[in-house]
């Protein structure tokens, strides 16, 4: 797990959406977002990698309680400074 201004974020798997039982509620692919609930939280998948063959490795961000268009709103640009996060824990 990273962590993103208090925010969990994981790699994206079909085995961790049967862990914490996810639901789908909405796509955005305009931004290649996924949207998710479980019973504690909002989630929302995301590309950080896009350019790479098939959108590059997905990740998934728990948002906690906050609604998904407000969250995004107040954290524009997340993707990419997760990327950021990414790649300077690789080096």
């Amino acid at each position: 797990m990273r962590n993103y201004m208090g925010f969990g974020v994981w790699e994206f798997s079909d085995d961790f959406i049967q862990s914490r039982k996810l639901e789908m509620v909405a796509i955005d692919s305009k931004n290649w977002l996924t949207f998710f609930q479980n019973e504690e939280a909002n989630w929302i998948e995301f590309y950080p990698f896009s350019e790479y063959h098939g959108g590059g490795a997905p990740y998934i961000i728990n948002i906690s309680d906050y609604n998904f268009e407000t969250w995004l709103k107040e954290h524009e640009g997340f993707v990419t400074q997760i990327r950021d996060l990414i790649e300077t824990k690789v080096q």
